[in-house]
């Protein structure tokens, strides 16, 4: 029986369990359980630990992370993503690049989240600590 962990670049409109169920399927195996969740518009690099290495993603859970965003200022929308239409348009005031660092660079270390309501991530809004 095969273990281990595969990385997965998942595609847009797909959930992280659809990616274990997928996984499950195409190699044959009775566990696939992703480590971290991606939301359905995301795409990105998955893991995912088929049979005995399905035991490591809690401990794994806790490493570093990398994201990379594109975003759009002066919109919002009731689901803080791409999903829900605009609700609300704000001008957007000139930002120098040292301004965009200096706020980019926040986004730096352990971080409290709360999750929007709309996530993948707690269906209940529970705080959650990166």
């Amino acid at each position: 029986m095969i273990s281990g962990f595969i990385k997965i670049d998942k595609e847009q409109n797909y959930t992280s369990a659809d990616v274990d169920a997928i996984t499950k399927k195409r190699l044959n195996v009775k566990k696939a359980g992703h480590l971290g969740t991606l939301d359905p518009f995301a795409t990105g690099l998955l893991l995912i630990g088929v049979n005995e290495a399905t035991k490591l993603t809690t401990i794994m859970h806790d490493g570093d992370k990398e994201y990379i965003a594109t975003l759009q200022l002066g919109k919002t929308t009731s689901s803080l993503d791409t999903e829900t239409d605009i609700i609300q348009e704000m001008d957007v005031p000139s930002l120098s690049m040292d301004r965009i660092h200096e706020v980019m660079h926040s986004f730096l270390g352990k971080q409290t989240q709360i999750p929007p309501l709309y996530s993948a991530l707690l269906p209940n809004r529970q705080q959650m600590s990166y």
